[in-house]
């Protein structure tokens, strides 16, 4: 059960971070469509 709770918690963080930095590059790259 832990084991699957933080493996579900690490792919939630890094598929947040991505997003993020998928919006970030986008703003700096002359803001959104």
């Amino acid at each position: 059960m832990f084991f699957w709770k933080v493996f579900l918690t690490t792919l939630v963080v890094i598929f947040a971070i991505v997003v993020v930095a998928d919006v970030l590059s986008r703003v700096a790259s002359g803001g959104e469509r």
